[in-house]
């Protein structure tokens, strides 16, 4: 059925959209520049020391080789902390940071109008998998001009794929309502990745002590496959205990007792003597370091419980990382793990859904996630849900699942409800809507669909008459 609309009705629309539909033009834009090669020589830029860095933002340099970010722990790299990372109308071109390959782009316009946009520093390869990085890059005149930084950073591998190393993938984006900004990742120890071929395992990685949840520890790696337990637990003696200024103790779990070892805020290892100092003094070899031909005094890294060759280490499971921004992605806040509470434990994954989250009209914090389940080898039932914040991201909560679904992306319409988009691998992109609840949370209720295939971002352009437009990209066409 046809709907004529006045002319001047639709200039009032238009005027009132494009500044929405330019984010996410430049976004498309971006995906498509961010694929070409570039060879890649050896040279030192800068061999200034990194301070160290628990969860603070530090201004000293961090060394690079070729353009790459070498510092010798685990972290995010502030803006002030890199040289020559500016580029020219591609906010990633290939060879920024040393990285000829960036996937999985979103964009945001900040509260002080400047564009932010968050993707995985993949490197060598095109495809999900271990050694990915999260980078940032801010625009203050409309994307002629980008200045990058990380807000995670793994040192234990040099811009290489290595299945030994961890990952940080998927990054989603959102802007709370006093202009912080929070950036979200799926995070996997060394030698795990859910859709990789070292399998799939249950649980959180956590265990309750004394009614907390606490980070479970092993000190022998060949048991990191099995499931932490509250109860009778040979396989994981130890715990993090609570943080204190940047520091939390590795305490046993028969009695609390201090193991003389302590990690930071990013999970680095460190020794603690008999005055209660920290040393920075567990070292490890960087995974590549030889056949990179890393000079030897950036061979080494300090060890991290997320590593294989670490005196402690994590459950193998997927976790879920967010840090924060006050400074409009200038420096990013120590890491907040926010899977314990979230995933259920009989789930094999629950993942971000990458892309942008939003702050509704009441300020609540959301973004859309999904769970995974394997039921046949690399076969998984799939759902989708959304995370929130009531609290500007102090703590996060989860709604029901959504039905059969994986990645996804939300609007709020203009009375409240929040329509996820989200893919079931059929010829349509389908989408459920979520209404508030008296408690502050959401359920899920009405379902329909769109002709679609692939879903990264959507824009809701606001309501015109008794229609609701939005803009969705998909590999050959755009939907309106």
């Amino acid at each position: 059925m046809k709907h004529s609309h006045a002319t001047h009705s639709w200039k009032h629309f238009a005027t009132r959209t494009w500044k929405r539909f330019a984010s996410i033009g430049l976004s498309l834009v971006m995906t498509a520049s961010l694929l070409p090669a570039m060879p890649a020589s050896a040279a030192i830029k800068n061999t200034a020391a990194q301070k160290q860095m628990t969860g603070r933002a530090s201004t000293d340099l961090v060394p690079v080789i070729d353009k790459t970010p070498i510092p010798d722990k685990a972290g995010s790299i502030s803006m002030d902390q890199l040289e020559n990372n500016v580029n020219q109308n591609d906010p990633f071109p290939a060879g920024t940071a040393g990285s000829n390959i960036f996937r999985i782009p979103s964009m945001i316009t900040m509260a002080n109008g400047e564009l932010l946009t968050i993707a995985d520093t993949r490197y060598t390869q095109d495809t999900d998998g271990n050694g990915l990085d999260t980078i940032a890059g801010i625009s203050g005149d409309g994307g002629k001009t980008w200045k990058y930084d990380f807000p995670f950073f793994f040192p234990d591998t040099y811009r290489d794929f290595n299945q030994q190393s961890t990952s940080a993938i998927d990054p989603g984006l959102l802007q709370g309502p006093d202009g912080t900004v929070y950036c979200i990742v799926d995070v996997f120890p060394s030698q795990y990745y859910i859709l990789g071929d070292t399998g799939v395992r249950s649980g959180t990685g956590y265990v309750e002590i004394d009614g907390k949840k606490r980070l479970a520890l092993t000190d022998n790696y060949a048991k990191v496959r099995e499931t932490p337990t509250d109860e009778n637990d040979t396989n994981y003696l130890y715990y993090v205990g609570d943080f204190l200024d940047g520091y939390a103790p590795i305490l046993t779990r028969d009695g609390g007792l201090s193991t003389g070892y302590a990690v930071d805020e990013w999970y680095n290892l460190y020794s603690m003597d008999e005055n209660g100092e920290y040393h920075a003094d567990l070292k490890q070899p960087r995974l590549n370091s030889t056949d990179q031909e890393i000079p030897e005094e950036y061979s080494e890294i300090q060890q991290n419980v997320f590593y294989k060759d670490s005196k402690f280490h994590v459950y193998m499971t997927g976790y879920m990382w967010i840090v924060s921004s006050k400074d409009y992605g200038r420096t990013w806040e120590h890491p907040k793990d926010i899977i314990a509470n979230l995933r259920n434990e009989t789930e094999h994954a629950l993942l971000v859904s990458p892309g942008r989250g939003l702050t509704t009209k009441d300020g609540t914090l959301l973004i859309g996630a999904y769970s995974l389940t394997q039921t046949a080898p690399y076969t998984y039932d799939q759902k989708a849900c959304l995370l929130y914040s009531t609290d500007n991201g102090e703590t996060w909560n989860r709604t029901a699942d959504a039905g059969p679904s994986s990645e996804n992306d939300i609007v709020e319409l203009d009375d409240g409800t929040i329509r996820m988009f989200h893919r079931v691998g059929s010829s349509d992109i389908h989408y459920k809507d979520f209404t508030k609840t008296a408690d502050g949370g959401y359920e899920p209720g009405a379902s329909g669909s769109v002709p679609g295939t692939a879903i990264q971002s959507v824009i809701f352009c606001g309501q015109f008459n008794r229609y609701h437009p939005f803009l969705f990209p998909a590999p050959a066409f755009a939907l309106v």
